[in-house]
């Protein structure tokens, strides 16, 4: 969410969430832009915020994975970068806010190098199709590029080319691309289903553009479920959402899943061969692969095993049907 309001009225409008916000003034002593991140209240022990100085080009915000039985961590920013030539630049000694990411990315990557990284927001850049990660056959002259594609070779899938409905590329476009390609970052604008197309980001009366992104780096490319572009007719700027995958459980927009949180069963003999299928199914197969020797990472990722099998064969009694049938076990 672009700031244009002081903080604390977001405070007051989202009591569910926390808010993490950064107001920007500009220099008639006015807000000028920004950048608010909400959180789920439920998802407070496991949040916290880095860089809370000095870094007002985003919000970046680490959620501990690894407590809710995850081996990786998830550190998302959130970003509004102003276009060129706007007043922003006149007090830095860069004239792309993407190079104050890459600052802050390189950072993150020192201080905690097994986390997954995802940077979401307003770039102001305009990328048309321009390839945004090296290909095998483009490192061999370059041995420090070819160690790397044979590391990540062996951990990934192969990487789909994005598309992209925007063909055109600004200056900020191409930094941004030389930030991905420099950092093991890839765009999923494009490249992600269900946004198969690269839909437009930004539709106004003058034109339409893609400008919002999500980037996420090599690694956790695996863990990204869907991406997509939601249409509205609120804002100029269309909402991007992103799924990620955390192994037993899914953590998304409006998620619902608590660590703590009860949900009730009951059996239905008429479903017993869909809980079977989806049982026995390939990829539950792999999660249960996935259950480790440590006993309370263990417990949860049996628990959210067995609440996607019920819910997958309909076995989930909501509070409102609560009644037992004692004839069925």
């Amino acid at each position: 969410m672009k700031l244009h309001k002081p903080e604390e009225d977001f405070s007051e409008l989202f009591t569910d969430y926390i808010v993490f916000s950064y107001a920007r003034i500009c220099e008639t002593n006015k807000v000028s832009g920004g950048v608010v991140v909400l959180i789920k209240t439920w998802l407070k022990d496991y949040v916290s915020q880095l860089f809370t100085t000095a870094r007002e080009e985003a919000i970046w915000i680490k959620i501990s994975l690894t407590n809710l039985g995850c081996e990786k961590d998830l550190i998302i920013g959130a970003v509004y970068i102003p276009p060129e030539r706007s007043i922003f630049y006149n007090d830095k000694d860069v004239h792309c806010g993407i190079e104050l990411v890459e600052a802050a990315v390189c950072d993150i990557k020192n201080k905690y190098p097994v986390s997954d990284v995802l940077v979401i927001g307003d770039f102001n850049a305009r990328t048309g199709e321009i390839k945004d990660f090296i290909l095998s056959e483009e490192t061999d002259h370059v041995p420090e590029l070819r160690a790397f594609y044979d590391f990540w070779s062996e951990t990934i899938v192969d990487i789909d080319v994005r598309t992209n409905k925007d063909k055109i590329v600004n200056n900020f476009g191409k930094v941004l691309v030389h930030f991905c390609c420099g950092n093991d970052f890839v765009i999923l604008n494009g490249r992600q289903p269900p946004d198969t197309t690269g839909d437009f980001t930004y539709i106004s009366t003058t034109g339409v553009s893609t400008i919002d992104y999500e980037i996420i780096n090599i690694g956790g490319l695996s863990r990204v479920k869907l991406f997509s572009v939601i249409n509205n007719d609120i804002s100029e700027h269309s909402p991007i959402r992103c799924e990620i995958n955390i192994g037993s459980c899914c953590l998304e927009t409006g998620c619902e899943f608590k660590p703590n949180f009860t949900r009730k069963y009951k059996w239905k003999h008429s479903n017993r061969q869909i809980y079977c299928d989806v049982f026995n199914g390939r990829d539950i197969g792999g999660k249960i692969d996935e259950i480790d020797l440590n006993i309370d990472n263990s417990i949860l990722k049996l628990n959210c095993l067995l609440k996607e099998v019920g819910d997958r064969a309909d076995l989930f009694v909501s509070n409102k049907t609560n009644k037992l049938n004692r004839d069925q076990p």
